[in-house]
């Protein structure tokens, strides 16, 4: 008996796995920045030293697009809130995991990435030390190529629309559906995935809010920030055994106190 030789795969698979890694990296990234964010009451709190309204207030000083920070920090927590839920939900991090909406997903990594990098590592000597130049170009490539065909929402709806299109089609079934026709089953079904991965991501999200205030944030830990602090050192005559570092320009800026 012959064996059947085994299909090569498609271009769409290759890249698909090609791709996988950098996805799994990037999407869960950006979901464990935006999830930090919410569960750290310490990220919304004006008093505190790492707090989104301090930190604003940093990068309003220190970042080559200041004019355009400064009028932020009058909405500093909406902001702070923006920037949680665009990393975890949708926009960046769910929907990179998932392979939804991935050039979207995409192109708000990079907007984010640009962002951060205009506020927290701009003056990173030399340039490629900082995270977010990085994480802005490791986007590029689901942006141009999308997420493939591998574990990915976006090929499993565009099939799912065209074998429904063709069982709707019972007397051409040999023929190839309209694309008009698939076009439209597949606008359809991805608005009513992506709606309710979002609504979702907005639970989860809302749920890691409550627990950390519940728990009361991380007592004694700054929580990660996305913009420089603006901490003032803490004085030789009182710092005995601690010790203070710098923050790190990054996607998540923690100030670590021990």
């Amino acid at each position: 008996m012959t064996s059947k030789p085994v299909p090569a795969p498609t271009a769409p698979d290759v890249l698909g796995r090609v791709l996988l890694p950098l996805r799994a990296f990037l999407g869960f990234t950006f979901c464990f920045a935006g999830l930090q964010k919410l569960a750290n009451p310490r990220f919304f709190d004006a008093a505190d030293p790492a707090s989104i309204q301090a930190q604003l207030a940093g990068a309003a000083r220190r970042s080559p697009v200041h004019p355009l920070i400064s009028p932020l920090t009058h909405v500093a927590v909406p902001l702070g809130i923006l920037i949680a839920l665009g990393e975890l939900a949708v926009a960046v991090g769910v929907g990179t995991v998932l392979g939804l909406r991935a050039r979207l997903a995409a192109a708000g990594g990079i907007m984010l990435s640009l962002m951060l990098f205009l506020t927290v590592s701009f003056h990173s000597a030399p340039y490629y030390t900082g995270a977010d130049i990085v994480f802005a170009f490791a986007w590029t490539p689901l942006l141009l190529a999308d997420s493939g065909s591998v574990l990915s929402l976006d090929a499993a709806i565009k099939d799912w629309a065209v074998r429904r299109a063709a069982a709707a089609r019972p007397q051409a079934r040999r023929s190839r559906p309209a694309a008009p026709e698939v076009r439209r089953r597949e606008v359809v079904l991805r608005g009513m995935t992506t709606a309710a991965v979002a609504a979702l991501s907005l639970a989860i999200g809302g749920l890691a809010a409550g627990l950390g205030r519940l728990a009361g944030g991380t007592a004694g830990k700054a929580g990660p920030s996305s913009l420089p602090s603006t901490a003032a050192p803490v004085p030789a005559a009182t710092a005995g055994a601690s010790s203070s570092s710098a923050p790190k320009p990054g996607l998540a800026v923690p100030a670590a106190q021990q």
